[in-house]
């Protein structure tokens, strides 16, 4: 290997292939600026982490008196259509200039309790069980599908086909749900 030295006064073109070091001093020479380099690297990330996280603050400091905005409006929104809703009950919809307001009603919300449903269910209808192994499940789907939802004042009961209360099961009703969307 030859010793002719590179010339280390000026810096690479980075931009070309690679050139090996020809002795040792030049490989120690590579490896010093190697180090250099990844100290500047580390220093940018570091500057960089640090206005991130200024910029994070920055934009949390702008966006929350925002977020309070669109609650405000979204909720006003929601008691306007359900004042329309109330007079009309066909209004689900409403196509405004600058958007429409929905009203969706949400599926009531299912919960059941394996332990006394199974019970039932295996002695009143095995249909609404599976049998994986090892241990028998509830089959939610056909469960909602073959079971009576009866609601009143109080909320809501789960009867079977034959008007029996099924135990081991909650139904929890759920408010309208009310969406507003602007045009851009």
């Amino acid at each position: 290997m030859s010793t002719e030295p590179i010339d280390l006064g000026d810096e690479p073109d980075y931009t070309l292939d690679p050139i090996p070091p020809r002795a040792a001093d030049q490989a120690d020479w590579f490896l010093r600026r190697l180090r250099n380099t990844q100290r500047r690297c580390t220093e940018l990330h570091a500057i960089a982490d640090a206005e991130h996280d200024t910029i994070d603050t920055w934009l949390g400091g702008q966006l929350e008196p925002l977020g309070r905005q669109i609650m405000w409006l979204t909720d006003s929104l929601a008691q306007f259509h359900r004042a329309v809703l109330d007079r009309d009950s066909a209004a689900k919809t409403i196509d405004l200039p600058h958007g429409v307001l929905k009203a969706r009603v949400q599926a009531p919300e299912w919960t059941f309790d394996a332990e006394p449903f199974l019970a039932w269910a295996q002695a009143n209808a095995p249909e609404l069980v599976r049998t994986p192994d090892p241990v028998p499940a509830v089959d939610k789907t056909a469960a909602k599908k073959a079971l009576v939802l009866a609601t009143n004042d109080d909320g809501a009961t789960v009867l079977s086909a034959d008007g029996e209360v099924v135990p081991g099961v909650t139904v929890t009703l759920r408010d309208v749900k009310y969406t507003s969307e602007a045009t851009p």
